[in-house]
Parts: C-alpha cells; structure tokens; sequence
C-alpha cells in the first residue's frame, strides 16, 4: 500500500510551497533579504531546508517568489474594484479603502514594500519587471478611471498622475508610519477602532476632494462604510457573496 504524502515532502508539493511561501513573507518581511535566515523559514514551513531548496534555488530565489505572490495579490484584488461595473466614483473610493483593508490585514507586506522601494535603487531588473508587471498596470487602470470621471462630470478636472500617487500614499503613508505613531500616541494604530476611523477618514478626504458635487461624493462615502468594504472587507469576499 504505498505511503500517504505528508506536509513537507515533495508528494504535496502546492501545499509546501504555499507553506514555504508564508513563512518566508514573515521572516523576510521581519528581517529583511539580508538578515532572513532559511534554517527559520524551513521550521515554520514545517520542511527542511532540502525541500526548500528543492523549490527555490536559492533564498534570492525564494525572496522573488515572496515578493511577486505579494504584487499579485494586492493586485487582484485592486484591479476588481477597478474592473467591474460601478460608476467611477464608487470605484475610486472602493479602490481607497480596499487598498487599505487590504494592507491591514497583511501589516506585513508595508515592510516588504519598504524594502522594495530601496531595492529600486540599485536597478534591480528583477523587481523592475514586478513593478511594471503590477504597480504600472494598476496604475493605467485607476488613471482610466479617474480621466472617465472626469469627462462624465462627477470628478473635477484633477491632476491625474499626481491624485492617484495621492491615493495610494494615503494608505501607504499610514502603514509604514505605525512605530513612529506609536511613539507619538498612545493609540495602537493596528487596533480595530484606529483602523476603522482610518478608513472614515480616507473616504472622507477622497469624498470632498475628488467630487464636483460634494453632496455627491458624500452620498457615495456612505454606501461604501455601510458595505462590507466600509468594516474592512476585501473585493474577493463581496464577489463570493454575490453568487451565494
């Protein structure tokens, strides 16, 4: 009778990669490429480290992997605000808060991103592909959201390129801020309130500066904090629930 395949061997090789790939995002995510170590990672995947170099080469090989299930995931689950059906306020506001829904429940990935942008520095050809391979494409959506926006009359006539570095620094700004704010408060900007009047406030911003009807853009504030989105939902669980 032959042998049941057991977590890390090489009989179940999804779920040691996707067992490997997770533990990597938070020892790389804690300790940077440099400082990471695969003895660690290998433990926490629950393999040795034969296995997980039998999958990555290297642990430069494996930190690419990392970083490209990283990319991929912020960007499906952007580009699904960005694609569907809404008109193309809720879709900008949509894309805001998912952004930092998103963000908040991988507190990990701001760090990783942080490395990345320094990484940048050194030309790296490898994360140059990622970037444009996602952040580019994401970036070409919102931008034709925002110019549809603005020839329909709903959106002003914004500086596109610079609103939508706006938009993403709003979040992005927040997450990578959490120890200086620490230090500074004494609210835990992790905490479930402080994330939750996070998001009020981006939506809030967004609502009166993008709009030419401010009236308008408040009204689409409060349909999305009464969505699922507004309580930290993701665009990946409002898609399940429409075909429940």
């Amino acid at each position: 009778m032959p042998k049941k395949a057991q977590r890390g061997t090489r009989g179940k090789p999804e779920e040691s990669r996707r067992s490997i790939l997770q533990a990597a995002i938070e020892e790389f995510g804690s300790h940077g490429l440099a400082g990471a170590r695969t003895a660690a990672i290998a433990k926490a995947a629950g393999v040795n480290k034969a296995l997980l170099y039998y999958y990555y080469r290297d642990k430069k090989a494996l930190y690419d992997a990392v970083l490209d299930h990283v990319m991929a995931g912020r960007f499906r689950e952007l580009s699904l605000v960005l694609d569907g059906d809404a008109e193309p306020g809720e879709k900008v506001l949509s894309y805001a808060v998912v952004h930092f829904n998103y963000m908040a429940k991988h507190a990990v990935h701001s760090r990783l991103m942080q490395e990345v942008s320094d990484s940048l520095r050194g030309n790296a050809q490898n994360l140059c592909a990622m970037i444009h391979r996602y952040f580019s494409a994401l970036s070409e959506k919102l931008a034709a959201v925002l110019r549809a926006g603005i020839k329909s009359g709903e959106f002003r006539k914004i500086d596109v390129q610079n609103f939508a570095v706006s938009v993403a620094g709003l979040t992005v700004f927040y997450f990578s801020a959490i120890p200086v704010m620490r230090q500074v408060s004494n609210i835990d900007p992790l905490s479930p309130k402080a994330l939750q009047q996070r998001r009020e406030a981006i939506l809030d911003l967004l609502g009166a500066a993008l709009f030419t009807d401010r009236a308008h853009g408040m009204r689409v504030v409060r349909k999305i904090l009464s969505s699922p989105l507004g309580s930290g939902g993701l665009a990946t669980s409002m898609e399940r629930g429409k075909h429940k």
